[in-house]
């Protein structure tokens, strides 16, 4: 199974990527310097290759603000460090693509060969990179699902059944999966529209806020009340109009259905762990728990004061700044109004007794996110059928680690061997040309030149 090791444990930024501009060098450039401290071979720290892959904050942003962010980027990079890049290297990416690295990393960690994509054994038992899977070794098969809720935009992703089976690259196992990806639905977004309706309409108390903590939204201080019941039923609201403004179902379709196990990543692990933090004892059996013991915990939870909140709590769960405590409590509510059923047709479509969720931030010692998967994208023996933009060096499928380069740089590495020999090479074809065609006094017909060569 080929594998792929991470170096150390996530360099996060102050800021998210999207709100950088024209402080870059300030806000990246230290991360960057932070992880490239995790290569211990100087040689290799210095020329590692480095990718800038946003998401949906970036995907919210106007064309023109992308280009002049990614712009930015590159600029630091380049008169900053001697990280490779190219074509790829800095970009946007879709929800889909998003949901598919999600999915990639949390089957790996699971154990599923995902990297047995484009491998068949041959009769000694050795691996052929870019051949068929047969039928009889399909680990696909036990693959899991997989849900990740960031701060932007929600995605949930599964294997159909028997899908996969003959994928031969990268893309071809992206086509296989499916996914769907809902801008917008991400925990950030999300609160950020419910303050602002609630301050529209006048509003002074916020439900999905914990009792005391005030804020000021528009000229309008909420004040927070914490009934969670009413918060997850005022999101539901407020999902059912995203829905129709966007023309878009959050329910799994039936083909998710077969799934037995879905990892839930990123915002839903961040949350569940925190109520086992604030409220000990409370989700006894994490990493598995039903959305009706979330609700139970969730109700719990947004009845604590803000003040012992911050007295208790602050601090002691890492995943949670000082400044994300006051959202724990939406954190709950929203859990429940995404993943959950309804009678209007809003959520995923999880029963509360439904156990097939587990909430995971690490297995097997690594972090489950997708960034992972994309990383796995790169670097696998069959990406280079993922985006025909990049190559391998070198892909053997035994190896532990395969050498990327992307086109435009390999073709840039090229042209500085080919073009001065190309120029060296015309200015002496010319000059053989003329010399050939001055014989004076003669109407006689120059040489081509392919005569000359």
């Amino acid at each position: 199974m080929f594998r792929v090791r991470t170096l150390g444990t996530k360099v996060k930024t102050k800021l998210p990527l999207a709100d950088m501009g024209g402080r870059v060098k300030e806000e990246l450039l230290p991360a960057l310097r932070e992880a490239q401290a995790y290569i211990a071979d100087a040689r290799d720290r210095d020329s590692a290759a480095v990718y800038v892959w946003a998401t949906a904050g970036f995907r919210v942003l106007t064309p023109v603000k992308q280009q002049a962010l990614w712009d930015e980027v590159r600029a630091v990079v380049s008169a900053e460090t001697t990280l490779r890049h190219g074509h790829g290297h800095f970009k946007t990416i879709d929800g889909e693509d998003e949901g598919f690295f999600a999915w990639l990393a949390a089957n790996y960690l699971s154990d599923v060969d995902v990297t047995a994509v484009g491998r068949a054994r041959d009769s000694a038992g050795f691996s052929k990179p870019f051949s068929r899977i047969s039928d009889s070794d399909h680990p696909l098969a036990s693959s899991v699902g997989a849900i990740d809720v960031g701060g932007g935009s929600v995605q949930y992703v599964a294997l159909p059944a028997h899908g996969g089976a003959n994928a031969k690259s990268m893309r071809e196992l992206r086509d296989a999966v499916k996914v769907q990806s809902f801008l917008g639905f991400g925990a950030n977004h999300m609160e950020t529209r419910w303050r602002s309706d609630l301050a529209s309409r006048g509003e002074k108390s916020n439900p999905c806020a914990f009792p005391g903590y005030a804020v000021k939204v528009d000229g309008v201080e909420l004040v927070g009340t914490g009934a969670y019941d009413e918060c997850v039923t005022g999101l539901r609201r407020q999902i059912a109009s995203m829905q129709r403004e966007q023309g878009v179902d959050l329910v799994m379709p039936d083909h998710f259905r077969h799934v037995d196990k879905f990892l839930g990543m990123s915002l839903l692990y961040h949350i569940t762990n925190f109520i086992t933090v604030a409220l000990p004892g409370s989700l006894s059996q994490m990493p598995k728990a039903t959305l009706g013991e979330i609700a139970k915990a969730g109700e719990r939870l947004c009845a604590v004061e803000w003040t012992k909140l911050l007295t208790d709590v602050d601090g002691k769960d890492p995943n949670t700044p000082t400044d994300r405590l006051n959202g724990r409590c939406f954190d709950a509510a929203l859990t429940q109004a995404l993943l959950g059923s309804s009678d209007d047709g809003v959520g995923f479509g999880f029963s509360q007794k439904d156990g097939r969720v587990r909430f995971v931030e690490r297995v097997a010692g690594a972090e489950v996110e997708w960034t992972l998967g994309a990383a796995m994208s790169v670097v696998h023996p069959a990406a280079s059928q993922l985006n025909p933009k990049w190559i391998k060096t070198r892909a053997p499928s035994e190896c532990s680690r395969v050498l990327h380069d992307s086109f435009v740089d390999s073709l840039y590495g090229w042209s500085t061997l080919i073009m001065p020999a190309a120029i060296v090479a015309t200015a002496y074809l010319l000059r053989k040309s003329i010399q050939a065609a001055r014989p004076a006094g003669t109407m006689a017909k120059s040489p081509s030149l392919l005569d000359i060569i």
